[in-house]
């Protein structure tokens, strides 16, 4: 290999690396490209010990996900804890938001063991990782699991995800997890939701407010977009307001969620063009919705 050669490798192994390094919490897979690893030592491979992670078609959009894309997992014969891991572009902060959650559809029994394991980037080098597990409660419906970790785990920027665990894969239909909207939230936030206030209207709004000059220092994800039943959004700083608005002007919904995602119904709208304006404590974003 030649000098440019080399030099021309580096460079491709940096924006490959800054790329994956992209990936942060909430996680869904619309439009968000996810990279799945293996172990820390085996990152070219979608999987460690037998597990494959990937990108696919929602199998079921019923129920609470109705997203077109959505993770997936096989395990295949390797070892009982045959999995996939997702890099992190920053370590968690567990001080506030010390719950994980994300939904999973299988047809694996109720009962099946689903380990959550997070771990720093030294792992493969004596480091540290921390894992808690929960337990499925249906077959073929989308269900969402929720994980706690300790405030003080704060030094883990790998998210790794064992389904069945302990129990040796073989490639069927048993063998394969979906899964959706990897989301870090607060016991206090779950116990305690607020209801969405959603008001459905023909108040006019003017030219100016429908202006694209916005501030918005958060990332903010609107999917499936176009939608038939529902858009969600989901941001890294809370959602204040969520406005509607047709091509006429008039505010046809308006909600105040006060947390960081939300579901918009769009089932009561005619099908076409509508522009939202998406507030959170940290700017606003306008973003044009398709109903069909």
């Amino acid at each position: 290999m030649n000098a440019l050669s080399i030099k021309l490798f580096g460079l491709l192994c940096f924006f490959g690396i800054s790329a994956s390094m992209a990936q942060r919490l909430p996680i869904h897979f619309e439009k968000q490209e996810i990279r799945f690893t293996g172990s820390t030592n085996e990152l070219n491979k979608p999987g460690f010990d037998g597990g494959v992670g990937e990108v696919v078609d929602n199998p079921n959009k019923s129920g609470i996900n109705t997203s077109q894309k959505v993770g997936k997992i096989t395990r295949n014969v390797g070892a009982v804890w045959a999995g996939s891991r997702i890099p992190l572009s920053r370590p968690f902060d567990f001080r506030v938001l010390n719950v994980i959650t994300f939904k999973i559809f299988t047809s694996a029994p109720p009962g099946t063991q689903v380990l959550l394991k997070l771990e720093d980037v030294n792992y493969a080098n004596n480091g540290y990782s921390v894992e808690t597990n929960q337990y499925t409660t249906t077959s073929n419906e989308w269900e969402e699991l929720q994980f706690t970790f300790s405030q003080s785990a704060t030094a883990f920027d790998n998210l790794v995800m064992m389904f069945d665990f302990l129990r040796m894969g073989n490639g069927e239909d048993r063998d394969v997890f979906y899964f959706d909207n990897i989301t870090q939230t607060s016991r206090e936030a779950i116990n305690n939701p607020v209801e969405p206030t959603i008001i459905y209207g023909d108040q006019f709004k003017t030219n100016d407010e429908l202006s694209i000059n916005d501030t918005e220092n958060n990332t903010i994800k609107v999917f499936p977009n176009p939608s038939s039943s529902a858009w969600n959004i989901e941001s890294e700083a809370v959602i204040t307001q969520v406005e509607v608005i047709d091509l006429q002007g008039k505010q046809v919904l308006y909600m105040k969620p006060n947390q960081k995602s939300v579901r918009v119904a769009a089932d009561k709208l005619a099908n076409g063009l509508y522009l939202s304006k998406i507030t959170t404590n940290s700017g606003i974003k306008r973003v044009k919705l398709i109903k069909h």
